[in-house]
């Protein structure tokens, strides 16, 4: 007699929950664990414990770590909550005695389930799990908050598709839906057992995941005071440049240095000119604070005349 092989229950604790370096850490807690074939054409529908978890966390960690470090924290945690939720469904907790009860099964019909050889003292307390889908929110959020990534990226596998349906099953719901629906027959009826789930809002379980990952080249800053309308933000990131507001283009920092420099030259015989006129007056010459004001403004106007014409 071989040995009983244990396979991984519908639910599982996210192995990562409590792990940084998880990919989805911050973000999942719990999971419902789907056939292998939906994970990987080769996998067998039934799995050991953690072995589709697994798959999953592999395959969200490679795709997480070729993210810029240059991308916005806002851009980042919409990402992350939208592929940690897509990937990593929640389980939603069914219990059969109340999809019996919603599907108004009545006291006759019990005694005819009990009468057919049905347990169904035993199926009342029976529970599993359902996959809960991301709330719709969720996507809307994401192709807002990573829209101009998205473009930049030019990745399809990016695109996120919030009407999306798979088997009549919303991927992105906005209310409950029926994920799974089950007719139960009798004599002279036959009632449909559905099993709903509700969306799931995706709360972030550890704050400390939004804190701040954003890591901007040289000559480029993550802004203390993001809402400043005077920031120039480098499209798709969360780095922008190291000056705010007004900023000016070479060629008008050359206009205003051949500017600068006419006003230099135009100034020096004119100051030359008020303070020999100043030296020759019996009435000024000793205005010895007025003679000092006039020889420095003589000299800047030199040195910024000067520098306009040295080759460098």
């Amino acid at each position: 007699m071989s040995a009983p092989v244990i396979v991984a229950a519908s639910r599982e604790s996210y192995l990562h929950a409590n792990n940084p370096e998880g990919a989805c850490y911050g973000y999942i807690s719990h999971l419902y664990v789907p056939p292998g074939p939906a994970i990987s054409p080769l996998l067998s529908p039934m799995q050991s414990p953690y072995v589709v978890q697994s798959v999953i966390e592999t395959a969200l960690r490679d795709s997480f770590s070729q993210l810029p470090v240059w991308l916005s924290d806002q851009c980042r945690v919409a990402m992350k909550t939208y592929f940690c939720h897509s990937s990593m469904l929640a389980p939603g907790e069914q219990r059969l005695s109340s999809v019996m009860s919603r599907a108004g099964i009545t006291a006759s019909q019990i005694q005819f389930l009990m009468a057919v050889g049905v347990d169904v003292a035993g199926l009342s307390v029976y529970s599993f799990s359902l996959p809960s889908y991301p709330q719709h929110q969720i996507c809307v959020r994401y192709a807002q908050d990573c829209a101009v990534f998205i473009a930049l990226a030019g990745d399809a596998a990016l695109v996120p598709v919030c009407d999306r349906v798979v088997e009549g099953v919303q991927q992105y719901p906005q209310h409950n839906q029926t994920i799974v629906s089950l007719p139960l027959q009798f004599p002279d009826i036959t009632l449909s057992l559905d099993f709903t789930t509700t969306p799931n809002h995706a709360p972030i379980i550890h704050q400390d995941v939004l804190g701040p990952q954003t890591q901007c080249p040289t000559g480029f800053v993550v802004p203390d005071t993001p809402d400043d309308k005077d920031i120039l933000w480098v499209p798709g990131s969360g780095c922008a440049f190291a000056c705010k507001n007004p900023t000016y283009t070479l060629a008008e920092w050359s206009e205003s240095d051949r500017l600068k420099a006419g006003v230099s030259w135009v100034s020096l015989p004119l100051i030359l000119l008020f303070m020999i006129g100043l030296l020759t007056s019996p009435k000024y010459r000793k205005k010895y604070l007025l003679l000092a004001y006039s020889a420095c403004a003589f000299l800047m106007n030199l040195w910024h005349a000067v520098m306009s014409v040295m080759p460098w």
